[in-house]
């Protein structure tokens, strides 16, 4: 049997990996696992960081505002302290299972990147709030579940409906693998552990409020791949990819502001005060936007590209 000779690529890091120049210069022994592991590293740490300020922010809001501030003021300090956590979580776990590595492979990644936030995010939750654990940690893993199945599941649709792939740097001219039978039935196990995982959880989050995290996580994976193939391509960013870009921020923003503004005064508000909400999803999809582009330039540096 005979097998096919994978030939090695010279690769100018300084031209495809800035980052990882910077360290080692061209002298690196392995390269792609240097690519891996930093941008993986980067992100989980950012992610990390920003879950973890969640909770202290919104404690330093309460302090700050002593009264009910005015919706405008409470929508924007809230994207403020969400925001970033919610763009970076969503488009770490879509970049994840939009990778051209094997799928159990991916799904390994994207709970290791996640996971420890969501932790972080619960210790720091408990810190500052007198909660009972017995009814915050179902809660927080049903409606982070919702997060990260909505997120992931945009990820494969992303690989399985276009031609696009998310590839580290490689140093081999071996062939990207196919996506085939093997890989949906890895697809149909993980999907049913998660699902089974999560029906076993107890937890008296309404079922609004799961579909709203699990939507908006939803839009912000769209966003992060429409951002990986406008911008992690080997060619120059086109119109199209800068207003897909703009438009699915915005789309994940809106749909925030839409719930916010359901919540305080009903749904009929979202249009009677476009003065408002409008402005503020603008607010909100400027923050979107700033964080997927730390993201999607952190990956290029490590030579992480969008592949056909």
């Amino acid at each position: 049997m005979s097998h096919q000779a994978m030939d090695v690529v010279e690769v100018d890091l300084a031209e495809n990996a800035p980052l990882l120049f910077r360290f080692d210069g061209n002298t690196s022994s392995d390269p792609d696992r240097a690519s891996v592991g930093l941008g993986l590293a980067g992100l989980g740490v950012l992610l990390f960081c920003l879950s973890v300020a969640i909770p202290l922010g919104i404690e330093l809001v309460e302090d700050v505002f002593s009264g009910r501030p005015a919706f405008w003021v409470m929508g924007g300090v809230a994207m403020l302290v969400i925001f970033p956590a919610g763009s970076v979580g969503s488009f770490s776990i879509a970049a994840a299972m939009f990778w051209h590595v094997p799928l159990v492979i991916r799904y390994a990644v994207a709970i290791a990147l996640f996971v420890p936030s969501v932790v972080g995010f619960t210790i720091s939750l408990a810190m500052v709030e007198t909660v009972d654990w017995a009814d915050i940690v179902p809660s927080v893993a049903v409606l982070f579940s919702s997060v990260f199945v909505c997120a992931a599941t945009v990820g494969i649709l992303a690989q399985l409906c276009t031609p696009w792939t998310l590839a580290h740097l490689r140093t081999t001219s071996e062939q990207l693998p196919r996506l085939g039978i093997q890989t949906l039935i890895q697809l149909t196990t993980i999907v049913a552990i998660t699902f089974a995982f999560v029906s076993v959880l107890k937890s008296e989050v309404p079922i609004e409020a799961t579909l709203a995290f699990g939507g908006v996580s939803a839009l912000g994976a769209v966003m992060g791949i429409v951002a990986c193939v406008a911008y992690l391509r080997d060619a120059p960013v086109g119109r199209k990819g800068v207003i897909a870009s703009c438009v699915t921020a915005f789309a994940m923003s809106f749909a925030f502001v839409a719930c916010l503004a359901t919540v305080e005064f009903g749904w009929q508000s979202v249009v009677y005060q476009a003065h408002v909400t409008l402005p503020l999803s603008l607010f909100g999809a400027a923050i979107i936007g700033a964080f997927t582009s730390a993201c999607v330039y952190w990956l290029r540096q490590c030579g992480w590209r969008c592949v056909r």
